[in-house]
């Protein structure tokens, strides 16, 4: 199996039990980088560790020039794989309440395993709800710049065009309770769903079989 930690010690710990030095933890603040460009940093000081192999990266400052070190690794453990968040991601963003901190996580566990559902813009967030037989898949838009939770007014967003959804999976039919016009397809191990606009916020809802 697959199994994520978090946190300089915890990553040091697992890390040695699979019969390797990640790296050396230092008192930092570190930051994580949005697609566009924007930061997040890390609210104080905290035990960072300064992996010495991984993937992504991590800064110290606000400058894409300047790089702390990989932002994860993956390493064999046993049957399966362990992969290691070299910060306290959990409490940086209970601190900071930003939205860039999620994205990141989000990014690290695709990288584990193969994601249930995939959206081909990255400004659309998603989230899940399974009552009985239906999956509903809410799709938000985020690409006026979403990156704290406390920020509730927006002056404009964006419409996100030509939005392709594919669930894997099989399902039987697929409606859209807000109205949206749309089309699908359903096949023997996945479903696509492609919406020609998304404005705000748009749900779909999956018949399983």
């Amino acid at each position: 199996g697959n199994l994520v930690v978090l946190g300089a010690q915890t990553c040091t710990r697992f890390a040695r039990l699979a019969g390797i030095d990640a790296g050396k933890t230092e008192i930092c603040r570190i930051a994580v980088a949005a697609n566009d460009g924007n930061f997040s940093y890390t609210a104080s000081p905290a035990p960072v560790l300064r992996l010495k192999e991984g993937r992504g990266t991590l800064y110290s400052n606000l400058d894409l020039r300047d790089a702390f070190g990989y932002a994860f690794c993956t390493l064999p453990l046993g049957d399966g794989h362990i992969t290691l968040i070299p910060f306290a991601l959990g409490t940086s963003y209970f601190k900071q309440k930003s939205y860039m901190f999620v994205q990141y996580l989000k990014e690290v566990l695709c990288t584990v395993t193969a994601p249930m559902i995939e959206i081909n813009q990255p400004d659309i967030d998603l989230t899940l709800q399974k009552e009985d037989n239906t999956l509903y898949l809410n799709l938000i838009n985020l690409r006026q710049g979403r990156h704290t939770l406390d920020r509730v007014v927006y002056d404009y967003i964006p419409d996100a065009a030509d939005v392709l959804i594919t669930v894997h999976g099989t399902y039987r039919a697929v409606s859209a309770p807000l109205g949206e016009a749309f089309t699908y397809e359903c096949g023997p191990d996945m479903t696509v769903i492609r919406l020609p606009r998304l404005s705000i916020h748009t749900v779909f809802a999956l018949e399983c079989k």
